[in-house]
């Protein structure tokens, strides 16, 4: 497993909702159709997958100490390993303890494929 912290594009704020929307739909080429891409796993603090850009806003809103509450890394495996559900759950909560993430508001991607 690789883990690679993804750089901020843009000059201000980071978009959560952005973020969200790109981890978590797709659209369907053919049709248009906005599909969900799978599963997320979410901190215990957040109320839901319908909710959690808000909440992410208002919690940067009211902490003058946050000046971008969006940090996104990604994981991904050598070639041909396919780790399922759990193992990727696993591999996901690990790396946020890690980093200090672990009781911070997250949304991942429980898989992509």
């Amino acid at each position: 497993m690789i883990a690679k912290v993804q750089p901020s594009k843009r000059k201000s704020r980071s978009s959560f909702k952005r973020l969200l929307n790109y981890l978590t739909i797709e659209r369907d080429v053919t049709t248009g159709d906005i599909l969900l891409r799978g599963d997320v796993v979410l901190s215990s603090n957040l109320v839901g997958i319908d909710t959690a850009a808000a909440e992410m806003k208002a919690l940067e809103f009211f902490n003058p100490r946050c000046h971008d509450a969006v940090f996104h890394y990604e994981l991904a495996w050598p070639p041909g390993e396919r780790p399922s559900r759990a193992e990727w759950t696993d591999a996901a909560l690990h790396t946020l303890k890690q980093l200090g993430f672990d009781k911070h508001h997250y949304v991942t991607p429980a898989s992509l494929h």
